[in-house]
């Protein structure tokens, strides 16, 4: 059987290259308004080398948010010196805020496009796992920290810490930019409303 000539090690994957100008189109239009051609001539690519790495558009709707949800997650984890439930929160958020700052295209497609995508039920349903997936692992941080919480408690607190993400992504990323009402920076709103999910009380 002939062999197929091994990829040079200095030559790097196009599928990376692929993802980042799919993001580009996905976090600008909607999904369903983008033609996996569409994404080939963004990417610079033939059609036949965008279906090499992924059999679908879906797929690589699929393929980016799991890299999102993952980032997410990363944000809620404990890290080395936090025990405190409401420095946890805090840190947590200040994370994904400045996460939002930095890479503007990824919390616009996962927060801003895909829940209003036109796309079909298959994404918004993948959409929901992952964000399901993104309460479990939140509520997994909260009840190592403080097991003296109810599970279902920590359920909701996780929730109401993602909707938060979720909403000041909204109100940031589509020209909304003015600091909510009585805040003096968005870190500051945050903070606090952070608090007050997860019981505690506002600290200057």
């Amino acid at each position: 059987m002939k062999q197929q000539p091994a990829r040079s090690a200095h030559r790097p994957s196009r599928r990376s290259s692929l993802l980042a100008a799919a993001l580009e189109l996905f976090a600008t239009d909607d999904p369903s308004d983008v033609s996996m051609a569409v994404v080939a001539t963004h990417a610079k690519m033939t059609p036949s080398a965008v279906y090499y790495h992924f059999s679908s558009k879906t797929k690589i709707i699929e393929t980016l948010m799991a890299g999102v949800t993952d980032k997410l997650a990363s944000f809620f984890e404990l890290t080395s010196g936090i025990t405190d439930l409401h420095g946890w929160g805090v840190q947590s958020m200040r994370h994904a805020l400045e996460w939002m700052r930095t890479d503007p295209l990824e919390a616009k497609f996962y927060f801003v496009r895909l829940a209003t995508t036109r796309d079909g039920a298959e994404t918004l349903v993948q959409f929901r796992r992952d964000s399901e997936k993104l309460v479990e692992s939140i509520s997994d941080s909260i009840l190592l920290l403080d097991n003296s919480i109810d599970p279902l408690e920590a359920a909701i607190m996780a929730r109401g810490l993602l909707t938060l993400v979720s909403e000041t992504a909204r109100t940031t990323l589509t020209g909304r930019d003015a600091v909510p009402r009585n805040f003096r920076t968005y870190h500051e709103a945050a903070s606090i409303i952070t608090l007050r999910i997860l019981g505690g009380n506002p600290r200057e």
